[in-house]
């Protein structure tokens, strides 16, 4: 295709020159012609859903870029436009769902990983918190930036899950953190401390066995090997 592109391919290559260029009439008389040389333009709409919103004419960009998901309701450029657009406008219940469906199709890159992560505590989509973690755990290259986003969306849900009372729910999110990241020690201790301020004593001398004896001299340590102690004892029975 490259070497012996379409009439289609041409034209939306010509377009894109243009856009590039900043001749916007230009442009949009080219994509519009190129609409016309195939059955499923969506390439087409994503340029000009680009033309639009490089004049800041976010609803007609919104307009193509929902026209060319219509058409393949998995066209990443399509899709990562209507993303970037309702993110310019705020709109981030509507850039979540898009960026949920993007996650799904095409899971590898960590940026949109942390992004969606992020957008599912801003729009309240807590329980989706656990499918972004099976993707995460899936993934071939686990950067540590992004395994600090994923333990701290999960801990943050888990401890919604507790002051919701839905103890069990919680639990199955602190144990993955546990099990899987449990060399992000601020994660472990942060963990507990909450169980302690929920009184689950019995399941925070848990996670306590999970430091290495390496850092058993570290303050963080300590601090947790008090709280588990000192509640212990507060327990015992004379």
């Amino acid at each position: 295709n490259r070497l012996n592109p379409s009439d289609y391919m041409t034209k939306i290559n010509e377009g894109k020159r243009m856009l590039e260029e900043g001749k916007y009439e230009e442009a949009q008389n080219i994509l519009l012609s190129a609409q016309e040389l195939n059955e499923k333009p969506s390439l087409a709409h994503y340029y000009k859903g680009a033309l639009h919103s490089a004049q800041d004419q976010d609803d007609e960009a919104i307009a193509d870029y929902n026209k060319g998901v219509e058409i393949n309701n998995i066209h990443f450029k399509c899709k990562n436009g209507l993303y970037e657009t309702y993110m310019k406008q705020n709109r981030h219940n509507e850039a979540y769902l898009v960026m949920k469906d993007i996650i799904k199709y095409f899971p590898s890159n960590h940026e949109r990983l942390s992004n969606a992560i992020r957008l599912a505590i801003v729009t309240k989509n807590l329980e989706d918190i656990e499918f972004f973690y099976e993707v995460f755990a899936n993934s071939e290259e686990k950067e540590p930036r992004v395994i600090n986003h994923i333990c701290a969306g999960m801990f943050v849900v888990a401890r919604h899950y507790l002051l919701q009372s839905q103890e069990e729910k919680a639990m199955i999110l602190f144990r993955k953190i546990g099990n899987s990241f449990c060399n992000f020690h601020k994660f472990i201790t942060s963990i507990i401390e909450t169980l302690c301020d929920f009184q689950i004593f019995s399941e925070a001398k848990l996670y306590l066995e999970k430091y290495p004896s390496e850092v058993h001299t570290e303050p963080f340590y300590e601090l947790a090997n008090f709280l588990v102690e000192a509640h212990g004892k507060e327990n015992q029975t004379f």
